[in-house]
C-alpha cells in the first residue's frame, strides 16, 4: 500500500538510488579490507639492529689459542748404515716472554747451557742466574710508569741477547736449518697487542750496527760484538732504527743479496692469565 501524498519514483531515480547504494557498499568493502594497513617504520628496525650489532662486536671474546709442537716420527732409514741424527747437536727451541717488567729469555728443552748464558738477567739488570724472578731483558732507565709500555721496554737490548743466541758458534748451523729458527712469543693478557708485534720485528732479521765497520755476512766464526747495538750492553733507544739489515748472496743468485735471518718465523702461545 503506498502513501498517497508520497511522489511516486521513478524508474531513473530508482536505478540512480540502487547505484548509489552499491557504490556506497563497494567503498565499505574495500575499507573493510585495507583497514589497518599503514607503512612499515624501517628506519626504527634499522636503528634497532645497528644498536645490536655494535654491542655483539664490543662484547664479543676473541678465543685465545694455545700452540702445541708436535714431532713426526723418523722414519726408518731404507739404506743399510745410512748415517743418524741421534749424535747431532739439538738446538735450543727458544721463547721471549713479555711481562710489565721486561723480557724474559726461555729455551723449551732447558738446556743447561742455555739457561747459564743467555736466560739469566744481563748485566745491566744485575746479573745472575735466572730464575724466572727477574726478566732477562729489565725495563729502560730513566722513564717513568705512565710511559707507554712500548717505550719502556728496552728492544734494543732484547735484540742483541737474541743475537747472541742465534751466533753461538755450538747451535749456529743448527738454527739455520728449516724449522728451526722459529722464536715461540708470549706475553701476560694485559699486554698490548703493538707490544707483541714489535718484540716480532725485533726478533726477525740480524742487522749491521749503525756507526760500525760493515761485519760481514753473520756465521759461526763471526765476532758477535760487530752485529751487536751500541757497546752491547745499553744501546742507544734509536739504535734498531738507524741500523740496517745484515746480507748474505740469495739462494741461487749470487749476484743478489738477502736479509740474513734472526729468527723469523714467530709462533704465539696462548696469554698467561690474569691473576695466575
Amino acid at each position: 500500500m503506498t502513501d498517497q501524498n508520497q511522489a511516486p519514483i521513478s524508474e531513473e531515480n530508482h536505478e540512480a538510488f540502487l547505484a548509489r547504494r552499491a557504490e556506497k557498499r563497494r567503498g565499505r568493502a574495500h575499507r573493510a579490507r585495507h583497514e589497518g594497513d599503514t607503512p612499515l617504520n624501517l628506519i626504527a628496525m634499522i636503528d634497532m639492529m645497528t644498536t645490536i650489532m655494535f654491542f655483539l662486536i664490543f662484547t664479543a671474546v676473541l678465543s685465545e689459542t694455545s700452540t702445541l709442537e708436535v714431532t713426526s716420527a723418523k722414519a726408518p732409514s731404507a739404506a743399510a748404515g745410512a748415517p743418524s741424527d741421534d749424535n747431532a747437536v739439538k738446538v735450543p727451541k727458544v721463547t721471549v716472554y713479555i711481562s710489565s717488567d721486561g723480557f724474559r729469555i726461555l729455551d723449551q728443552t732447558n738446556n743447561p747451557d742455555f739457561a747459564a748464558k743467555f736466560a739469566g738477567p744481563i748485566e745491566r739488570c744485575g746479573g745472575g742466574a735466572a730464575d724466572g724472578a727477574k726478566p732477562t731483558i729489565c725495563m729502560r732507565e730513566g722513564l717513568a710508569e705512565t710511559e707507554p709500555l712500548i717505550a719502556r721496554l728496552d728492544y734494543a737490548a732484547l735484540y742483541n741477547q737474541l743475537v747472541k743466541i742465534r751466533l753461538e758458534p755450538t747451535w749456529f748451523e743448527g738454527f739455520g736449518k728449516d724449522g728451526n729458527n722459529v722464536v715461540s712469543i708470549g706475553a701476560d693478557a694485559e699486554i698490548p697487542f703493538e707490544v707483541i708485534v714489535k718484540t716480532i720485528d725485533t726478533a726477525r732479521y740480524i742487522l749491521a750496527p749503525d756507526g760500525k765497520a760493515d761485519p760481514g755476512t753473520p756465521s759461526a766464526a763471526s765476532n758477535v760484538s760487530a752485529f751487536l747495538l751500541g757497546d752491547g750492553k745499553s744501546p742507544g733507544p734509536d739504535a734498531l732504527e738507524k741500523s740496517k739489515f745484515a746480507v748474505k748472496p740469495a739462494a741461487g743468485n749470487p749476484k743478489k743479496n738477502e736479509r740474513f735471518d734472526l729468527f723469523p718465523f714467530p709462533s704465539l702461545v696462548a696469554a698467561r692469565p690474569s691473576g695466575g
